[in-house]
């Protein structure tokens, strides 16, 4: 993984890693993938924020990980988005609660495309449980 890069760097990336796929390279379900499929998109979402902190040390260090760090908050984006619909699906009078959500996700969009990776997933996250609210 990045040959040359710094014990500091590399430490980052494996963290970043585990977060996204559980430690131990995937072999435990601790990671926003397991998260995801134990249907629990609010924990997925957690630990995409705690993979983008990590990446963000990797970055301050001199990695170069914007594609990737695109990529995590995308993958946050779509999470929300997908909530959204089964919330409008499951509740299409909720139209204030809604709106409010579809909010949170362009505002997302917005920190994002500016390079706040942890402001979008934040809003994200917020979509994420307000969804969760109205699914209940």
């Amino acid at each position: 993984m990045l040959p040359g890069a710094t014990p500091t760097v590399r430490s980052a990336l494996v963290s970043a890693r585990d977060e996204l796929i559980g430690n131990n390279g995937g072999a435990s379900n601790s990671g926003a993938l397991d998260a995801l499929l134990a249907g629990d998109p609010v924990a997925a979402l957690t630990k995409l924020s705690g993979a983008t902190s990590y990446l963000l040390t990797a970055q301050s260090r001199g990695a170069s990980v914007s594609a990737q760090l695109q990529l995590v908050g995308l993958t946050g984006e779509s999470i929300a988005r997908t909530q959204l619909a089964r919330a409008q699906a499951a509740s299409p009078g909720s139209t204030k609660e809604l709106a409010k959500i579809a909010g949170l996700i362009a505002t997302g969009r917005t920190q994002l495309q500016t390079a706040n990776y942890d402001g979008a997933l934040t809003s994200f996250k917020q979509a994420v449980s307000k969804s969760a609210n109205l699914l209940r």
